[in-house]
C-alpha cells in the first residue's frame, strides 16, 4: 500500500511539475533551499501540498489535499488560498472563484451537489453582496445577500420565470 501511495505522490508531483515552468525543489524542505521551485510537502496526516514554492512557503500555483476530503487547486500566497481557485468538498459541493486567506471572498460560483447553485459575491465565506441563487425546481432569487441570507432588495422568480416577489428582504424574510 505504501508503494502505491508513493507512486501516486510521485506521479502527482511529476504531472504538476510538467505544468509549471519552475524546476523541481531539491534537498529537504527544512534546509531553506525551497524557493522558486515545484515540490511536494506533507503537513502530517492533516494536509498535503503539491505545487510552487517561494522562500520555503507554498506560493504560486498549487494543490492542497486535506484529510477531511477537501481539495483546493489554484493560486497560493505564502501558504494560503489567495486569488483565483477551486475547492471541491467531500460532500460533492464545489466552489470556483476568488479567495482571500483560505476563505471564499470576492466573486465566484458555488455548485451544490443537489443541483442548486449560487453566482455572485462572497465575503468571509458567505453569500454576501449581489448574487443569484438558482434552485433545482427552476426558480431563482436575484438580489442582495448578507451572511448567506437574502437581505436587501431582491426579486424572486417562479419556475416559469415570472416574478413572485419584488421587494425588500430582511434575514431571508419578505418585508
Amino acid at each position: 500500500m505504501k508503494k502505491i501511495y508513493l507512486l501516486l505522490v510521485l506521479l502527482g508531483s511529476t504531472v504538476f511539475a510538467q505544468q509549471s515552468k519552475l524546476p523541481p525543489c531539491t534537498g529537504a524542505w527544512s534546509d531553506s533551499s525551497w524557493t522558486n521551485c515545484v515540490g511536494v510537502l506533507s503537513f502530517g496526516l492533516d494536509r498535503k501540498y503539491i505545487g510552487d514554492f517561494k522562500d520555503e512557503y507554498p506560493h504560486g500555483n498549487g494543490k492542497f489535499s486535506y484529510a477531511d476530503g477537501r481539495v483546493f487547486t489554484g493560486e497560493i500566497h505564502r501558504g494560503k488560498w489567495q486569488g483565483r481557485g477551486e475547492v471541491l468538498y467531500a460532500n460533492g459541493d464545489k466552489y470556483v472563484g476568488e479567495f482571500f486567506e483560505d476563505t471564499l471572498d470576492g466573486e465566484g460560483k458555488y455548485f451544490f451537489v443537489s443541483g442548486q447553485r449560487y453566482e455572485g459575491s462572497f465575503k468571509n465565506g458567505n453569500f454576501d453582496g449581489q448574487g443569484t441563487m438558482y434552485y433545482i425546481d427552476g426558480s431563482k432569487y436575484v438580489g442582495s445577500w448578507k451572511e448567506d441570507k437574502k437581505h436587501g432588495n431582491g426579486i424572486e422568480y417562479n419556475p416559469r420565470g415570472r416574478v413572485d416577489f419584488n421587494g425588500v428582504f430582511e434575514n431571508d424574510v419578505r418585508q
